[in-house]
């Protein structure tokens, strides 16, 4: 969800800014979250590092980026059809899992809220300030703020399962931050 609103909001520039910012975040959900989350806590972070798929692919494509290598047709097309599969698989799973909640549930926890309170609201609050702070440029500011406003990514909901964890709070975080999303994004926004 993050990089096609980053695009329709502020353009492709803006999603090479994106996906930058988004190198720290994966590198640390791929090594300290999942080594959080798995009940085997002996692997090293840069064997993990080495061994995950979205890593490997930035760092490749890093290294396409700045020595300005092209795929070929052939290897672009069937990349770019595969990676449109991502947000529909993606729904797929969350729809599969939404099955297996009764609707009492998903609303009632009151802790999902305070989590969502803290995503939704609090870490963009504090990315505003901190960049105000600095003087940061006003279109980076933007990127940065508004892929803090979004959603829990639905990844949440896939590494809980991958490592038998408490999925039915990360399935319930992810849907109700969704929902309430339609009011913050717009509500942060008015901060920028």
């Amino acid at each position: 969800m993050g990089l096609p609103l980053i695009f329709e909001l502020f353009g492709q520039e803006a999603v090479l800014y994106a996906s930058v910012f988004m190198i720290p975040y994966h590198t640390i959900l791929w090594t300290y979250g999942e080594r959080i989350l798995s009940k085997e806590k002996t692997q090293s972070p840069f064997k993990i590092l080495a061994k995950t798929p979205a890593l490997i692919a930035v760092f490749l494509g890093t290294i396409m980026f700045i020595l300005k290598i092209e795929m070929p047709y052939v290897v672009s097309k069937p990349l770019s059809m595969l990676s449109a599969l991502t947000s529909p698989l993606s729904m797929l799973i969350l729809g599969e899992k939404m099955t297996k909640l009764k609707l009492k549930e998903i609303i009632g926890d009151k802790d999902i809220y305070y989590a969502c309170f803290i995503k939704l609201i609090v870490a963009p609050i504090v990315a505003v300030l901190l960049l105000k702070a600095i003087n940061a440029p006003q279109l980076l500011t933007s990127i940065v703020v508004t892929m803090q406003s979004l959603p829990t990514a639905i990844l949440l909901v896939v590494l809980t399962q991958k490592h038998d964890c408490e999925i039915e709070f990360a399935l319930k975080f992810n849907i109700i931050s969704h929902i309430l999303s339609i009011l913050t994004i717009p509500i942060i926004s008015v901060l920028l």
